[in-house]
């Protein structure tokens, strides 16, 4: 499977890439992961989501969408747009939901989603049971923009406008650039 995502940073590109290649992300141990898990957040085929999500966090700073290729093996894939895979999400989260729920009160972070520890979970137990690194996690979602700000709060939908990756394995992404097209 080969993709393209977009990464919006504020961070200067020298030091997320190397030449062309994703340097690796160090993430904090105590920290609440992302709604899709622990790794790199990438919007596919939109670059102009990547730096909306990222302005709504950092009003007036510069920000920089970089532009990725993403190549990965199917079966190191864990699409949460294939109904089997939110089948397996909604077992599981049953299983692991008292797990999960004494993780998130330890966790350091203003987020109030479960699904990023019990999708961690879950590439745990598949690790363990099937000897499957999984590589790249993708979900439709919402992601709240700027524009989408009112009484103090990010509102939200519960219709997609956009195909989130979450790239666990950075050696996956095989080529990155400035993206100078939002």
């Amino acid at each position: 499977m080969k993709l393209v995502g977009y990464h919006a940073t504020v961070t200067p590109l020298r030091n997320i890439l190397n030449g062309d290649k994703l340097k690796r992300k160090q993430f904090d141990a105590l920290a609440l992961p992302g709604d899709l898990g622990t790794g790199t957040y990438f919007f596919k085929d939109n670059p102009e989501l990547a730096k909306q999500f990222l302005e709504k966090m950092h009003p007036g700073e510069r920000i920089k969408v970089v532009k990725c290729t993403i190549e990965v093996d199917d079966e190191t894939v864990l699409d949460f747009n294939e109904p089997e895979s939110q089948e397996m999400f909604n077992d599981f989260k049953q299983l692991k939901l008292e797990q999960a729920t004494k993780t998130f009160a330890k966790l350091k972070g203003n987020r109030y989603c479960i699904d990023g520890i019990i999708i961690n979970l879950l590439i745990s137990a598949i690790r363990d049971q099937d000897k499957t690194n999984i590589k790249l996690v993708i979900k439709d979602t919402f992601t709240p923009t700027k524009e989408l700000f009112a009484k103090g709060r990010f509102l939200t939908s519960n219709f997609v406008n956009g195909t989130e990756l979450c790239v666990i394995d950075h050696n996956i992404v095989t080529k990155g650039e400035e993206y100078n097209g939002v």
